[in-house]
């Protein structure tokens, strides 16, 4: 699973409100290892998978 959490800015730097973004179906290969990643706005993430049997990247938004 993605998971996007805030972090608080505090000495603590706790993770809050966590929000499940996707559940990608990956075989976990190294090849096909999701490695998660946000744009430099936020506003959308992006990862890997082969769950169709196709090596291919994902968007997502609106979290």
């Amino acid at each position: 699973a993605v998971w996007l959490f805030d972090l608080q800015e505090d000495e603590a730097g706790k993770l809050e409100n966590p929000r499940k973004v996707a559940e990608p179906g990956s075989s976990w290969k190294k090849e096909s290892h999701i490695h998660p990643f946000l744009s430099p706005s936020g506003h959308s993430g992006f990862f890997n998978s082969d769950e169709s049997g196709v090596l291919q990247a994902y968007m997502v938004r609106g979290w």
